[in-house]
């Protein structure tokens, strides 16, 4: 074992410790259970029902490690994929947090196993190896784990990283820890990355080059993956508007934009007094804080619900969305979008719900968390950075004014000519590839 990896090992030895007892505690207590438990599962105890399952399991067996809510997305692009493929294996899917095992047991085709991921700790990970005994073992984009990837390699099992992506923010935190991540990286099979810059920084912190590709970003497999077409023609029903009328909406906003936004609805009106407001908070606590400005600045509002629940009929130009779940299909019926979390400094949110319509979406500077999807929407020609509040305001009236303008053609044009599933095509085929060398 390299000296970085027992270093590591050294710095995580009283945790080590603890989970002998507490793993001898879950094995009296569950080892007849019919269920899987979070932290007895996270510490490699299973229910005895579990493990002859899976020993009886027809191979490949295929585990895929997600963080959380986001890569469980992926995953299940990845799932459903392989599923096709591949109809006899069994797919693994290892969560790490609580709401993303309850999202990916909601999302995730019910033929995947769904579990808990293992603590990177010896005695767990050689526990859990012994019961999942996968053929391949696929991360989803930054899953570095120095035990777990060890273990892999020592049992010659396939290591792939799908989807890889290190942000410039958590590159500097890599940066100073290369000497644990180099010797890591180098037992990787194969690391698929999103764009040519993450390959570098990937490369950088010690992967062979020979063995890292740039396939894209199977997220965007997403933007056809979710549309219903019926959404459109409900969301006019329900609000009254035609096919003509002008929307924006104004989604996921967070702290200030919550105050400033209104106003640039009152200037956007002043020139098109036929357009129509929806304003989403990312956080429904913030709503008193949204409502108190559209107030400030003279504009009618209703809350969705109120039109939801009891069929009041839409008479203001403004809406606001004080329900969960409903943002992604309302950009269906919009014009132009806006997705905060941008204007000021909370690093964005998820673009792709309005480009998944095939709508034009606005952003601010601050798109930190999603600066891939970013700069692959806007080389298709649907999103558009801003770098202040005026300059959102001037561009949303410009679109507006002329729905003609390259920014809807470009728009169209982008969802036209692009394989919006070649990404997820790409990496799917890397894992084939593999397991047939295998």
């Amino acid at each position: 074992m390299e000296p970085a990896i027992l270093f590591y090992n050294l710095l995580i030895s009283p945790l080590t410790l603890l989970s002998t007892p507490l793993r001898f505690l879950f094995k009296k207590e569950i080892s007849r259970s019919s269920t899987l438990s979070y932290w007895p599962s996270r510490l490699g105890v299973y229910p005895e029902h579990f493990v002859g399952k899976l020993r009886t399991s027809k191979h490949p067996v295929i585990w895929i490690q997600a963080v959380s809510v986001g890569e469980v997305g992926v995953a299940r692009l990845l799932i459903k994929e392989l599923e096709k493929l591949l109809p006899q294996s069994t797919i693994i899917l290892t969560v790490t947090t609580p709401h993303g095992l309850s999202v990916a047991s909601s999302q995730v085709p019910d033929s995947a196993i769904i579990l808990p991921f293992p603590l990177d700790l010896p005695t767990v990970v050689s526990e859990a190896l012994s019961v999942i005994r996968p053929d391949i073992y696929i991360s989803i984009e930054t899953e570095i784990w120095p035990n777990l990837i060890s273990y892999l390699h020592r049992l010659k099992i396939p290591v792939i990283l799908l989807n890889g992506r290190i942000s410039s923010k958590s590159f500097g935190s890599y940066r100073a820890t290369r000497w644990l991540w180099k010797p890591v990286l180098k037992k990787f099979t194969h690391v698929s990355v999103i764009t040519s810059k993450h390959a570098d920084r990937i490369i950088y912190l010690g992967a062979d080059p020979s063995r890292v590709s740039v396939s894209g970003n199977i997220k965007l497999a997403q933007i056809t993956d979710n549309v219903d077409e019926k959404k459109p023609e409900r969301w006019r029903k329900v609000l009254k508007l035609s096919d003509k009328t002008p929307v924006v909406v104004f989604g996921s906003l967070r702290g200030a934009e919550n105050a400033w936004i209104p106003g640039i609805f009152t200037r956007l009106k002043e020139k098109n007094p036929e357009v129509i407001g929806i304003f989403a908070p990312r956080h429904l606590k913030r709503i008193p804080e949204l409502e108190k400005s559209l107030q400030q600045n003279g504009i009618k509002f209703q809350s969705l619900s109120s039109i939801l629940d009891s069929g009041e009929e839409r008479t203001t130009p403004a809406i606001v969305v004080d329900v969960i779940g409903e943002l992604a299909s309302l950009y269906s019926i919009a014009t132009v979008t806006f997705c905060g979390g941008s204007l000021v400094a909370v690093g964005g949110h998820n673009i792709l719900e309005p480009v998944s319509w095939g709508k034009p979406v606005f952003y601010g500077r601050h798109m930190d968390n999603f600066s891939d999807i970013k700069d692959t929407v806007e080389d298709l020609g649907f999103g558009y950075e801003v770098k202040d509040r005026t300059e959102l305001c001037e561009k949303l009236g410009h679109a507006l004014s002329d729905t003609s303008s390259e920014t809807f053609q470009k728009t169209e044009s982008g969802s036209k000519n692009f394989d919006f599933y070649a990404p997820l095509k790409n990496q799917v085929e890397i894992v084939l590839d593999i397991l047939t060398r295998k």
